[in-house]
This record gives C-alpha cells, structure tokens and sequence, in this order.
C-alpha cells in the first residue's frame, strides 16, 4: 500500500488551494436593488444650534464685499429744536425738517439736548419744538478725525463739513453728538425744500412757547 499512499500524496500538491470567498458588493447586480445602509435618525433636540451673528460686525453680500455695518444698537434721546415763527413748526409737522447748510459740525437736521439752546434759535417769539430723536450715534474724537482724514485723502475728497458727513454716513452712522448738539446726518442737496420729508429717526413730541415751559398748538 506505500505506492498508492505516494501517489495520493502527490495529487493532494498538484491541487491548488481554493480561494477564499468574495465579499459581497455593494453595487446593484443585474435585476436587483441596491440595498443601501439605514439612516441614522437625528433625535430631537440634537441639532447644533446656529451660530448667531455678532452686533457691529459687517455683514457681506453674495458678491463677498462689505456692506453697511449693522445698526442693532440705537440710541434714544430727548432733544429740542428752535424756530423763530409759527409758519417754520406747521410746516415741520406738515412736511418734516429741512436739512441746514454751512454748519460746523456738518449737514443734517440741528438739535440740543438743553431747551435754553433751542431758545437762543426761536428768539423771543419763537416756539419750540420738543423733539425724539432716535439711531446710531457717534461722537467726533481724534480717533474719528483721523480716520477722516485718511478717508480724503485716499479718495482725492477735499474735507469740508459734507464730506465729514457723507463719512459718517458711509460708517453707518444716523448721528452725531458735539456737546449739546445733535445732528441727524442728512446729505446738503441744492434744493433742500424739495427732499423735504419727515425722517423715521426724528419724532416730534409736541410744540412749546419760547420758554420752553407751556404746550401750545400750531
């Protein structure tokens, strides 16, 4: 029996191993569907919350460049303004105010947060209008000033009070403070009585004799 022992022997080493099996693919097979994995079902109150914008940052359009910076923080205060007739405050509450030119601290509409202020402007037969006036507001400092400056002179822009104005504006800025002295920013035009209108951050409160003591009506 040793010769038929050899010759199984040597048949068993002529016989390749067989290969081990396949994984199954995922890809669908002729006739058939693809069997695609369960989804995991995201549980209620495990979003990730949104990330919230931060006030006084700029925002960017969908072109990437800056637009103006966001005004969340408005500031409210009471303010009063002089005129010298009865005609001047019907013709505020009728139409709104008229933006002044040549002013020093630059073009807008010209408040005071004191009544004696206003009372120097409504003369002794003026009347006086008590005022709210409401945005973002800055206060001129050297920090300001020289930004200003740089701002010219990059831009080839002679500085005069419309160009501190169109500045501030282009900041995002609705006032300036100087004191006593409010500004609600507002371009100078050539016609300033034909953009006469009334300004959403102005709200007039009521009209006042030259003392700024007893309410009247005009």
């Amino acid at each position: 029996m040793g010769w038929f022992t050899q010759i199984i022997t040597q048949l068993g080493r002529q016989i390749p191993a067989a290969p081990p099996p396949r994984p199954q693919s995922a890809r669908p097979q002729a006739g058939g569907m693809r069997q695609n994995p369960p989804r995991m079902r995201r549980k209620p109150g495990n979003r990730p919350p949104r990330p919230m914008h931060t006030p006084g940052r700029r925002r960017q359009d969908s072109r990437g460049s800056n637009t103006r910076p966001r005004t969340d923080s408005q500031w409210t205060c009471i303010v009063y303004h002089g005129t010298p007739n009865r005609d001047n405050a019907k013709a505020i509450f009728r139409n709104g105010f008229l933006v002044g030119r040549g002013n020093a601290a630059g073009d807008g509409v010209y408040f005071a947060t004191d009544p004696s202020v206003a009372k120097g402007y409504a003369g002794a037969q003026g009347i006086i209008l008590k005022c709210q006036v409401r945005g973002r507001c800055c206060q001129w400092n050297d920090q300001l000033q020289r930004q200003y400056s740089r701002w010219c002179a990059d831009n080839a822009i002679r500085q005069d009070n419309s160009a501190r104005t169109a500045f501030l504006i282009l900041r995002g800025f609705d006032l300036l403070r100087t004191g006593e002295v409010i500004v609600v920013l507002s371009p100078q035009m050539v016609n300033p009585s034909a953009w006469q209108q009334k300004d959403r951050r102005i709200r007039v409160l009521g009209a006042y004799d030259s003392s700024a003591t007893r309410r009247i009506r005009v």
